[in-house]
């Protein structure tokens, strides 16, 4: 069993403390994402 379930974190406690530690060590983030509208390519087969 992962640990973060022993202490009761959350996935969403667990990406917060990641942005916030990112924040504090001046990584950038990604401000803009542009997904297509085009349907997606037939699969090969």
């Amino acid at each position: 069993m992962a640990v973060h379930w022993n202490r009761a974190i959350s996935y969403l406690k667990i990406g917060l403390r990641y942005v916030a530690s990112a924040h504090v060590r001046g990584y950038k983030f990604i401000k803009k994402i542009t997904l297509s509208n085009m349907p997606a390519p037939e699969p090969l087969p």
